[in-house]
């Protein structure tokens, strides 16, 4: 009998064990970007991430930490938003919220191309790095930190360092981006 409460005990804890972190943010991808609270370009809405950590961002600006359940369907839950529970449709363009609203994927319209090296403060010794595909954005910094971004609006991108939300503005000539952070980076 005690061998089956071990062997039982020792199934579960296997099963219950994290996915590492790799496998947690490719679980991610598919929510990542800017989103439309009930398919309305007014009421923006984005999923980043940081490493496995993500960060949900409703059309009022409330916030919450999320991840993921499951892949089939791909699940999201926000944790600070009563453990809400989004599911993602099978062409990834819906995410249908248990609290009856849905998240549709933004109309496209031309973005920026933020891609390629970019110097934190304007000093060349300092080189940052923006991938960009679509309005999904994946940055590291002058140190090497990475985290994952997306365009809130045309000239404005968001992004989480360490938990923290940073917002930038992109200048005209989509030569700048300053920080909310006061820092800023130039090509």
């Amino acid at each position: 009998m005690k061998a089956i409460a071990l062997l039982t005990l020792f199934c579960c804890s296997v099963a219950l064990a994290p996915l590492p972190a790799r496998a947690q943010q490719d679980r991610a991808t598919p929510f990542l970007g800017t989103w439309c609270a009930q398919g309305d370009p007014a009421k923006r809405t984005a999923i980043s991430a940081n490493g496995f950590l993500l960060t949900l961002t409703n059309e009022v600006g409330s916030t919450s930490t999320g991840h993921v359940m499951g892949m089939s369907p791909p699940q999201i839950i926000a944790d600070q938003w009563g453990f809400v529970r989004g599911t993602l449709s099978p062409n990834g363009r819906t995410i249908s919220w248990t609290n009856g609203t849905y998240w549709a994927r933004c109309p496209t319209r031309t973005r920026i191309d933020l891609q390629g090296t970019w110097y934190a403060g304007g000093d060349q010794s300092k080189p940052c790095r923006i991938s960009q595909r679509g309005s999904v954005l994946s940055l590291r910094n002058e140190i090497g930190q990475t985290a994952s971004g997306s365009f809130t609006s045309k000239y404005d991108i968001s992004t989480v360092w360490s938990g923290m939300t940073i917002t930038g503005t992109i200048s005209r000539d989509q030569n700048r981006i300053v920080w909310s952070n006061g820092t800023y980076w130039t090509r």
